[in-house]
């Protein structure tokens, strides 16, 4: 015995060693899809899991970059929501960097709204369409949060731009917002004139006509230079801000 362990403390391979040391017969070892093997893995999973750090912190994000890859080789869309509803734009080419054209507020937050714009020749693109027809359009979610809308066919276009897709979820939201939107700037805007009382009232009708009741009104002091009341829209913090600006009466 003696020798026996002498020779295995001598071993270079420590698995050499380990098997010296607790020889086990193969062929009694069962495959990974067996019973047993199933119950030892549900058995790890079901362990709580801590908040890594350091090296753990690190094999976590590998993890993460490995499901990543696993999405894109499976074509499986990421969606994003959209967190800047007045944010439409139309691409003259499918590349952030080709020209575009911003869509107003009274245009529904959907591909087909770019139409137009290629039916009346404001964007043309020989190579993909001849003027004046209206090509296939696909929508992303630009850097910012708004809604990009390229003339391709390719439904696979947003992961080619490193973009990824609207989630449908957020759109009936967003296009709320860009409904108060379209509603506040046909009343308050700079052709009138109206004191931050009265427009505080019109634009908390216009917040519950557009189903964003829970919505905040702020206000910021008006001068004897500023007198009239302006409007900001901050989707992300859910608040109308009215701002006074220079001009002259009161609307109201």
């Amino acid at each position: 015995m003696k020798s026996k362990n002498r020779a295995a403390s001598d071993a270079a391979d420590p698995i050499e060693l380990v098997r010296e040391l607790n020889p086990i017969d193969e062929t009694r070892i069962e495959g990974h899809d067996s019973p047993a093997a199933r119950r030892l893995l549900g058995d790890i999973l079901a362990q709580p899991r801590h908040s890594p750090a350091g090296p753990q912190r690190r094999r976590q994000i590998l993890v993460w970059a490995l499901v990543a890859a696993v999405v894109t080789a499976f074509g499986w869309a990421l969606l994003r929501p959209i967190t800047d509803p007045l944010g439409l734009a139309c691409y003259a080419a499918p590349d952030l960097e080709a020209d575009s054209v911003a869509i107003a507020a009274d245009n529904a937050l959907d591909p087909t709204s770019c139409a137009s714009l290629w039916a009346n020749r404001t964007l043309t693109n020989h190579g993909i369409v001849a003027p004046g027809d209206v090509p296939d359009l696909r929508a992303c979610v630009s850097p910012g949060g708004g809604l990009a809308v390229f003339p391709t066919a390719d439904d696979r276009i947003c992961d080619r731009l490193g973009l990824a897709e609207p989630d449908p979820a957020s759109i009936p939201a967003a296009d709320a917002v860009r409904s108060l939107a379209e509603s506040l700037s046909r009343r308050i805007n700079a052709t009138s004139c109206f004191s931050i009382d009265t427009a505080a009232s019109m634009v908390r009708d216009a917040l519950d006509d557009s189903g964003l009741a829970d919505w905040t009104i702020a206000t910021m002091p008006t001068t004897g230079e500023r007198p009239c009341a302006s409007v900001a829209i901050d989707s992300e913090t859910r608040t109308v801000t009215l701002v006074p600006i220079p001009g002259e009466g009161d609307s109201s």
